[in-house]
Formats: C-alpha cells, structure tokens, sequence
C-alpha cells in the first residue's frame, strides 16, 4: 500500500510500466530458449535439447548406480524415395506426421516406460532419438522399439493427398543401453548410430548395439580410409570371366575388380564394395575399372578378337550421377573402342529402386552411346520388374546366379525356366551366371539359353591370362 490513493501518480505508473517491459521480456527470452532447443518442422526436441538432457541423465545415473536408460537412435526407411518423388512439401507432411505418431506411441502414464514429448528429438532430415530415462530391463526398450515399428509402419492418410498407402514407410532403430553401452554423451550417439546402421541392413528392425558391431564400425572407417589411399594405386586391378555360347566359344568377358591388401591377399568384393557406395569412391573406382577394361579390350581387339564383348558392372550410385552418359562417351572416345563392343550391367535391385528414373537414366546412355547394350543383373531377385521389363531399353537378361547353382530344387527350376521364356518373348538375350557342373551346363542348353558364365568353364582371372584362355577359344 505504498502508493495508497497516489495510484495515478506518474512513479505508480512508471513501475507498472517496468513490470509490464519485465514480463514482456521475459516471456521473449522464454520464446527465444524454445527457438533455440526445438525443431520449428516438428515441434520436438532439436540436437541442443538432446545434448542436454542426455547431458542431465548421465548425470543423475552417475548418483543412482541402480538406474537404467537407454537411447533410441531412428531413422526412417523409404523416405528418401518419398522426398524424391513426390516433393519436399509433401516430404514434411510425412516427417510431421511421423512426429505425431511418436509422440502418441509413447504416453508418459505407460506402465511400462516413463516418458515425455520433451524426450523424442529430431536430429535432422529423417533421423529422430528417443531418450527412455527410467528402465528396468533391456526388454523394455525392445517393447519400446517394437511399438514404434508398428505405429510407423500403419498407412498414411494426409489431407489433400488422398490415402498414401502404397508408399511402404518403415523406420530403423538402433538401441543403446545406459550406462552399459557408454557413460558420456559422445560413445553413446556413436554407438546409437553404430547399431541403427545395423538395423538398416536388416530392413524395418531394432538392434541393439554391441562392442562386436563397435569393432566392425573401426574396421569399416579402417578400410574406407585404405580405399582412399588405393585410388590410383596398383593395388586395384581388373579380373575378367569369361561369357560363353552353346559351343562353349568365348563371346565376352566380364570385368570384376579386385583390391588387393599391402601383404598381397585379395579383399573380397563384398567387404568394399558397399563402403564405396556409401562413402561415394565408387564413382572414381567405376571410372577406373571402365577405363582400364576398355583398354585391355582395345589390345584384345587390335590381335584379332573383335568380336569380343566387354560387360562393366554399373552401380546405383554411378547410375545416379546425372553426367553416367557423358562419362562413358569420354572414355570410349579416350581410348578409341566401339561402343558396340560394350555392355553394361545394372542389377535388378538398381534399376528398380526408382524405375522411371532408371528408364531415363538408361535411355540417355543409349542415346549418348550408339550400339551400347544394357543387361539386367541378377535378374529373378526381385518380382516387380517383369511389369517394367518390356519399357527398359535393355539387350541381355542375366539369371540371378543363386538360382543356377541351386537348380536342383523345384522353385528355382522353375523361376530359371520362366526367366528363359520371358527372354525369348521380348527377344532379349538370356545369360546363365553361377555355372558350376556340365548338368547345370546341359539343362540351360536344352532350355535354350543362350549365354553361360561360371566356375566350369573359368574362375575370374588377371588380363595375362584372359588373353591365354581367348588364345585357347574354346573352354
């Protein structure tokens, strides 16, 4: 009652002006801290927010030897096809909606878990973490991780664009126990992240991360850091397989690349391979491996083999790259072979990750390398491409080798013999890979196959002795 009935003096006044400009700011400063820890897409938890509440967790768990958490790493599985396809905008419908299932799925009164909006972060693009502070058993994670697959995996329905089920969303989840998995903020994301990739490959999964998958990241990073120091190196080189006809006359032969260690063995393929996808090496690597088999094709030509085919595996990431016609026209040119000597291999998987887009890609090779052909590799894996079979530009049809060496069970017999048939209707040439026995040999020749590749005829050896079995002719 300081100011009694003085209330309209000019010093009460004055001071329920500063309490006005106080609250003012005060309520600015809380909007500003809310900008700052969250994501303005979604509404969650930004990289800030999760810093420091993992930051807060670890801490109370360091006090409270008994307590439990884990940490939820997500990422969901399609969405780069949504994005690509259908538009940024409806892309951020999809990432708003998955924020709303998320935080619906994951109620605080659960009896099996404790949680909060404020513990569901999104890190950025389609990547989100889930903190579960309070955990009695590592199951609980799993029931956690469980419910998000199934809440994600539920069609989307968005106003404006009608019913989106056929586009298959799914999310991996990589799971990290605390403190046993890491007790500082920067082992434990690693280790997250470490274990999502591991259910990425499983396609729709959670795993839990390991000090055996910890181990793997190192030697993956170990290896992708001696790839780099490989580019230009001898320690890659070119093996060839030879491609046969009915008579067992050597038509073609396939380039593989081979990368050999410092102690002079040979990494297999499948161990790198996927790191130069990944880390995008294989864009110089494939460059490399075409340059050098046109040029040990040239040399076969100029002794008298012109007939000779040469097949390059392309990769998705080299398909990708909008300037793949251009590259090839350039190296051709370079070393002076005719591109209808040339084959390209893209496997089925590839061609249809995005097969409108392949089609396009495809056609701008052809059209910017008259006489080059196209094959379809390990064709038979996937069932959706027959519908699109007769719309790619494509020459060869190359049986998924899985199905040849294993032709003695029914299915398969029957998928190499529908393969062949499919062939011969769209008068594309059928090639039979994994060739291992003369009854494998036998059979396809008396399913009309055309074309034969395998172990019965030659394992992948080095251009010196390509050169000897073309010498030779037959096999």
């Amino acid at each position: 009652n300081y100011f009694g009935n003085n209330k309209g003096s000019q010093e009460y006044r004055r001071l329920k002006r500063n309490i006005r400009d106080i609250d003012s700011r005060k309520k600015s400063e809380r909007h500003l801290k809310y900008l700052a820890y969250h994501d303005k897409l979604t509404t969650l938890g930004n990289r800030d927010r999760l810093v420091e509440s993992l930051d807060q967790l670890l801490t109370e768990i360091e006090r409270q030897t008994d307590r439990k958490g884990a940490l939820l790493f997500l990422d969901l599985d399609g969405f780069k096809k949504v994005n690509d396809s259908l538009g940024h905008e409806m892309g951020d419908t999809i990432l708003k909606e998955c924020a709303k299932r998320l935080m619906n799925c994951l109620r605080k009164n659960d009896q099996v878990y404790r949680i909060q909006v404020e513990d569901i972060f999104r890190l950025g693009g389609d990547e989100f973490t889930i903190l579960l502070p309070y955990i009695k058993r590592i199951e609980d994670a799993a029931i956690v991780a469980m419910r998000i697959i199934s809440r994600i995996l539920e069609p989307f329905n968005i106003d404006g664009y009608g019913s989106l089920t056929h586009i298959n969303l799914g999310v991996s989840i990589g799971i990290v126990m605390i403190p046993q998995d890491g007790r500082d903020r920067t082992t434990l994301l690693r280790n997250a992240d470490t274990a999502m990739y591991k259910a990425k490959e499983l396609g729709n999964n959670y795993v839990f991360f390991t000090n055996e998958m910890n181990n793997m990241a190192v030697e993956r990073l170990m290896m992708e850091e001696s790839l780099r120091k490989s580019l230009g190196t001898e320690n890659f080189s070119v093996y060839y397989q030879p491609i046969l006809n009915v008579e067992r006359e050597i038509l073609g032969v396939e380039a593989l690349i081979r990368w050999s260690d410092n102690k002079g063995g040979m990494i297999p393929p499948e161990k790198f391979i996927s790191i130069a996808e990944d880390t995008g090496l294989i864009l110089p690597i494939g460059r490399w491996v075409l340059e050098t088999s046109c040029r040990h094709l040239k040399i076969w030509q100029n002794n008298g083999f012109d007939h000779l085919h040469l097949a390059v595996n392309i990769s998705a990431r080299q398909l990708e790259q909008g300037d793949l016609g251009n590259v090839i026209r350039e190296v051709v040119n370079k070393v002076g072979v005719d591109t209808a000597n040339l084959k390209l291999e893209l496997t089925e998987t590839c061609v249809m990750n995005n097969p409108e887009s392949a089609i396009d890609k495809m056609n701008d090779i052809t059209r910017s390398n008259a006489g080059i052909k196209i094959a379809i590799d390990d064709f038979g894996t996937g069932y959706s491409s027959f519908g699109y079979l007769s719309r790619f530009p494509v020459s060869d049809l190359k049986i998924d080798k899985s199905f040849v060496t294993n032709l003695s069970r029914e299915t398969n017999t029957k998928i190499v013999n529908s393969i062949i048939t499919l062939g011969e209707s769209l008068g594309l040439t059928v090639v039979a890979e994994g060739i291992e026995t003369e009854e494998h040999f036998t059979y396809l020749k008396e399913k009309n196959c055309k074309l034969f590749q395998g172990f019965l005829f030659s394992k992948p050896v080095s251009f010196e002795d390509m050169t000897k079995l073309l010498k030779v002719g037959k096999l």
